[in-house]
């Protein structure tokens, strides 16, 4: 299988403050959220979630630096959160007070820009992390995140992790500008160290080599399980999270209702990412599967129903752009559900409302009256449009998430949950949202 590799800028949900799980389950712990949904509302066909929703683990990743798969389940997908206040003194370059600024670098509005001079070290150190004074435990992480707003060459400047560490651009795996996060690992290089992260053009970088930053920020952390399996290739050599090696990948996302239509993907180039750099890719907070809109989906074989039937289904994500969610090839017409139109089958169309670049809960119901129903954020959005009942995903291997099977019409965002019956379940619709909006917090 050949390695994924994929550079993305994590503007959308990465860079997002992780919640620490203790006080975010709250509602989880005195509220529905406690209960597997798929327990108290059985007969799903198919139950997709990185949370515990039914029995077994809830997905399979694939690592990027050697291609090893492991099992997950929900628990290993929960981080320890932030351990440290925020270490940089002056996250938000505001202030050239609080820096060291070397030969080349100048300050402006909320940035700090390079210019390099060939033959000088032109180093940009935050006096605060050049004071630290750490000691000698094990096991310590950083998670640091920093913004480059442009940049001429990823092999000419970089950021040094540690005292003397220091690693141009390329081989963080960035060639471009963004929102990064890395994770170093103290533990990895052994030894005590006072810097934790400067920006820099070494000396022999070509004159008039630019780059110009406008974050960093430097916490001290506690990875997830998974995390930590993805960071495992950390060494006192490298000790800092690369893009694409220190990633994981979903090849298998399990069917929790016992029903086992489990999603796979054995394509590694169409393996949606579930963490970055060693750091879990969330949507408010909590684990997402980022699918990139290009060719990235996951395949079930399916059916859904292999006779004609009421349906009901659930997702939770932000699903910004593309086609089908959930598609299945019955043996009479297509069903699905589509950003473009709501679910479309027989004659049922419901606008665009699926499509968001926030997250969402989104809930449709086909009836044997010939009745749609739609509903956002447990709130009716279109209902009485007709349809005519079908049978669905009959097609051995014919279903797919966030695709249309056989097809380039990718979805673009982050999704977290899928569920779908092949019965009428209008009666526990509060029900089921409800349990599912006190563990996401959407609404």
């Amino acid at each position: 299988m050949r390695r994924k590799r994929r550079t993305r800028s994590i503007t959308r949900g990465i860079t997002r403050s992780l919640v620490n799980p203790l006080s975010s389950g709250i509602a989880g712990v005195f509220g529905r959220g406690l209960s597997g949904l798929l327990s108290l509302y059985p007969g799903a066909a198919a139950g997709y979630s990185l949370r515990k929703i039914g029995s077994g683990p809830v997905v399979r990743l694939r690592r990027g630096i050697d291609n090893e798969e492991k099992d997950f389940a929900a628990g290993d997908l929960i981080d320890g959160g932030f351990l440290s206040d925020e270490l940089c003194s002056d996250p938000d370059f505001l202030d050239s007070g609080e820096w060291t600024v070397g030969t080349g670098w100048t300050f402006g509005s909320g940035n700090a820009s390079l210019v390099s001079v060939n033959g000088s070290n032109c180093f940009l150190t935050n006096i605060a992390l050049a004071g630290l004074s750490l000691d000698g435990t094990n096991g310590r992480y950083f998670k640091i995140t920093f913004t480059i707003d442009s940049m001429s060459d990823n092999t000419a400047v970089g950021m040094a992790v540690g005292t003397s560490t220091y690693r141009e651009f390329d081989e963080f795996q960035i060639t471009s500008t963004g929102t990064y996060t890395v994770i170093y690992d103290y533990e990895a290089r052994g030894t005590p160290f006072s810097i934790l992260c400067r920006f820099f053009a070494t000396s022999s970088a070509p004159n008039g080599s630019t780059l110009q930053v406008s974050q960093l920020s430097v916490r001290e952390y506690q990875p997830s399980a998974a995390e930590q399996w993805a960071l495992e290739g950390l060494t006192s050599i490298l000790t800092y999270s690369r893009q694409d090696d220190e990633s994981a990948y979903a090849t298998t996302w399990y069917d929790q209702s016992g029903s086992g239509n489990d999603a796979t993907q054995s394509t590694a180039a169409s393996q949606p990412l579930l963490i970055l750099a060693g750091v879990t890719n969330t949507e408010n907070g909590k684990a997402a599967l980022s699918f990139d809109g290009v060719d990235d989906g996951l395949i079930f074989s399916g059916p859904i129903s292999s006779s004609a039937s009421d349906y009901f289904g659930t997702f939770v994500g932000a699903v910004s752009d593309g086609g089908y969610v959930i598609y299945g090839t019955p043996n009479t017409v297509v069903l699905g559900l589509n950003t473009e139109s709501g679910f479309w089958g027989g004659s049922a169309y419901g606008g665009d409302t699926w499509k968001s670049s926030t997250q969402q809960l989104s809930t449709w119901s086909l009836v044997a009256t010939d009745q749609a129903a739609t509903f956002i954020n447990g709130v009716d959005d279109l209902s009485g449009l007709t349809y005519s009942q079908q049978d669905w995903g009959t097609v051995a291997n014919q279903c797919s998430i966030m695709f249309r099977f056989n097809d380039a019409n990718h979805c673009t965002g982050n999704l977290q949950e899928v569920i779908l019956y092949p019965s009428d379940q209008s009666s526990n619709r509060t029900g089921i949202e409800g349990n599912i909006n006190d563990h996401y917090g959407i609404y």
